[in-house]
């Protein structure tokens, strides 16, 4: 057994974290959050040490971290041996991966977060980074828990505002670690970009394979070795941003927007909405309407 899996829905992070809607968390007390055994996790957890020292194994390599010094753990990732001094602090963001692929669609990273963070787990920031990372983080305590209709909007786009900070950061380190691209990333790259200027998106995996001059099987095992998905939740993904704009911001009626997605039918187009959104499309449409009765659709 490689250890005890831990998520955001865990009753000792829910009861320490500052905010968790169970895609997003933040906290800074580690106090009832034990890691004297392997643990396993399956989201993002990114710390910054603002005070004390703490060391701990990242999938068999061990780190020692004080003041200014992150800790990057993406899913799957082990850890063990976790010791922090009595006067340890941090700042804590706990993101699942499917939050993650959201913001990297916002900001158009293709995956250059998520592969950066498997190869540096450590990293340590200059006082002006660290600067920048308490504001960010102060800044979403604050409006996490603010009263605002536009909530879940305005954490959205302070986490994109923060991964392209973030990137400054890890730009400096990767021009002292020049790495070149493996043909696997390239392949990746080359789907997501693919995938990203169709439209309508065309929802077979052999398609993709096809344009990329691959076969679905080795298309799905670089998929899966560098996002850890399927690349047909990946094509999932980008399929229900394309919905949720739609329904979201046109007038188009449910049939219109069935076609123009080049669903068969109305009724395949309503169950893969209500596989994806938990919904019908008509009853996504009101909730939204219902949550921003202002808004205007086109």
């Amino acid at each position: 057994m490689i250890g005890e899996k831990k998520d955001l829905n865990d009753p000792k992070i829910i009861n320490t974290a500052t905010y968790n809607d169970g895609n997003l968390a933040l906290w800074d007390d580690w106090g009832d959050i034990k890691l004297d055994k392997t643990i396993q996790t399956s989201f993002f957890a990114i710390v910054l040490c603002t005070q004390g020292q703490a060391s701990i194994d990242i999938d068999g390599n061990p780190y020692t971290a004080e003041r200014g010094d992150l800790f990057v753990c993406t899913p799957d990732s082990i850890l063990n041996n976790a010791l922090m001094s009595s006067d340890f602090k941090c700042h804590c963001i706990g993101i699942t991966a499917d939050y993650i692929q959201r913001i990297v669609m916002m900001t158009n990273n293709n995956w250059d977060v998520r592969l950066f963070f498997e190869r540096h787990p450590f990293m340590s920031l200059s006082s002006d980074e660290v600067e920048e990372f308490c504001h960010y983080y102060n800044m979403l305590c604050r409006k996490a828990v603010q009263p605002s209709k536009y909530r879940k909007e305005i954490i959205d786009g302070l986490i994109a505002a923060f991964f392209y900070d973030m990137r400054s950061a890890m730009d400096r380190l990767i021009q002292t670690t020049p790495r070149p691209f493996t043909s696997g990333e390239h392949l990746f790259k080359s789907f997501i970009d693919l995938l990203i200027s169709m439209y309508p998106k065309n929802r077979r995996v052999n398609y993709y394979a096809d344009r990329l001059h691959v076969t679905p099987k080795y298309l799905a095992a670089v998929c899966k070795s560098i996002a850890k998905e399927s690349p047909s939740h990946l094509i999932d993904l980008y399929m229900v941003k394309d919905i949720e704009y739609l329904l979201t911001h046109t007038s188009k009626s449910i049939k219109e927007i069935a076609i123009e997605l080049d669903f068969p039918t109305l009724s395949f187009f309503g169950k893969y909405v209500r596989q994806h959104l938990g919904v019908s499309p008509r009853a996504y449409r009101e909730e939204v309407r219902k949550k921003h009765p202002a808004d205007k659709q086109a």
